[in-house]
């Protein structure tokens, strides 16, 4: 069996995140800056208003996501937070 090392990007796209996600809306694509992950995360505006990229200083691998809020999490976390929620109660009223 050979290894299929860009299975994910030849069936979800992403070698081009701008045709990729030209049709689509209302997502947030969240990535901290200290996440290994993040390598492979979109860091850009690519499209539409309708879809946003955060870069968190400080976060984390879904740090934004945690909740109850804690009292260490670095203020960039609670920004986050706050424009995620702030775009997500837009989308949900426009709906």
């Amino acid at each position: 069996m050979t290894p299929e090392y860009d299975w994910a990007l030849d069936y979800f796209g992403g070698r081009n995140p701008g045709a990729d996600f030209k049709y689509s809306s209302n997502i947030i694509f969240s990535n901290g800056n200290i996440d290994p992950w993040s390598g492979g995360g979109i860091m850009t505006n690519i499209t539409n208003s309708d879809n946003i990229a955060l870069v968190i200083e400080d976060g984390a691998h879904h740090l934004d996501l945690r909740l109850p809020e804690n009292e260490s999490d670095p203020y960039s976390v609670k920004i986050a937070r706050q424009t995620e929620y702030a775009y997500i109660k837009m989308w949900a009223e426009d709906f």
